[in-house]
């Protein structure tokens, strides 16, 4: 039987991504998703989940007071932290928590799988990858992936900048290369990690 995951994140198009990539590992059976910590507290306990993936940074309630809260109640769900900020300051402070592993979002998607693969089986994990692009980007790319973050379309961005939707495209095309990005999420990645947003 595989795993039964919870995603908990406020950033909709970057935990959507995340949960279809998930969702075809042969090892996981079930991907949840949860925009806020407060609808997965009222929900968790009936699901049985082995695993919940927490995002550090929401609002309303932080992935370390949601960490907090439920090991008040449960020792036996495995929690693993993805953060899309530097977080080697508080890591401690999660461990003393009970959490059972951390990884970053700039981390390939084949890095979290096997991430939520090695926590669900019991182990620990830590892969806090914080790697330095070698090519930066425009300001004007820095424009279209703060965009792309916020949820937008080809359309919106390009009203948004006054350019036309075939230069977004060429853009977001060049973007991705820059980045070495397999796929959106990791590009979202890049924007939480330079705090672009």
């Amino acid at each position: 039987m595989g795993l039964r995951i919870a995603l908990i994140d406020d950033h909709k198009m970057l935990i959507d991504l995340l949960a279809k990539d998930i969702v075809n590992s042969k090892n996981i059976d079930k991907v949840d998703k949860y925009y806020n910590g407060y609808d997965f507290l009222a929900a968790y306990k009936a699901k049985n989940y082995d695993l919940a993936v927490i995002d550090l940074q929401m609002p309303e309630i932080n992935g370390l007071d949601l960490v907090g809260k439920i090991r008040e109640e449960d020792s036996s769900i495995k929690i693993m932290i993805l953060s899309g900020v530097e977080s080697d300051g508080v890591q401690p402070i999660l461990e003393k928590k009970g959490i059972d592993g951390l990884v970053t979002k700039y981390n390939h998607i084949d890095v979290i799988i096997n991430a939520i693969v090695t926590i669900g089986s019991g182990e620990k994990c830590f892969v806090n990858d914080f790697r330095e692009h070698d090519s930066q980007l425009s300001s004007r790319e820095i424009d279209i992936v703060r965009l792309m973050a916020k949820e937008n379309t080809n359309k919106e961005i390009a009203e948004n900048l006054f350019i036309s939707e075939n230069t977004v495209k060429t853009h977001r095309k060049n973007i991705m290369k820059k980045l070495d990005a397999k796929n959106i999420a990791s590009v979202i990645g890049y924007v939480y990690k330079n705090h672009l947003v």
